[in-house]
């Protein structure tokens, strides 16, 4: 699995090859559409609402099975879902959740921090991608 040429091996290549590049290109079109339209995160924020709403309903029964699977029906685990439950019915009540217990400056700082991670991501994958660390890493390994 981890030897040269193994299927570890093949999955890191075409990652440096394809993967990285692809993932570029769309962080450079999310860009170049939040500077041709000033509303382009609120529409993307509502879209993905729109799409993950369904999906978290349609699977809170198995979030709450697997809570009380691994932490027990009493658990402090399961008053805490209990409460997000009660309290959070809604993506408006996330953001106003966010907005009321996180001041503007802590957010701003935590999407600064996305965005000098992401490029550090970037300049990380680069050099291991460039420097041939995908097989120096399969015959490491094996």
């Amino acid at each position: 699995v981890l030897s040269p040429g193994g299927p570890v091996s093949k999955l890191g290549n075409l990652a440096c090859a394809h993967a990285l590049p692809c993932f570029k290109h769309v962080v450079k079109q999310i860009a170049d559409c939040a500077s041709a339209d000033d509303t382009f995160y609120t529409k993307a924020v509502e879209k993905a609402r729109a799409l993950l709403e369904p999906f978290i309903l349609e699977n809170m029964g198995s979030v709450k099975e697997g809570l009380i699977c691994h932490f027990g029906a009493n658990s402090d685990a399961m008053t805490l879902f209990s409460l997000m439950k009660n309290r959070i019915t809604s993506f408006d009540d996330i953001v106003n959740l966010v907005n009321e217990h996180v001041s503007g400056d802590v957010q701003d700082s935590f999407v600064d921090g996305v965005r000098s991670g992401l490029y550090e991501f970037f300049v990380g994958s680069n050099n291991f991608c460039d420097a041939g660390c995908v097989s120096k890493t399969t015959k490491y390994f094996k």
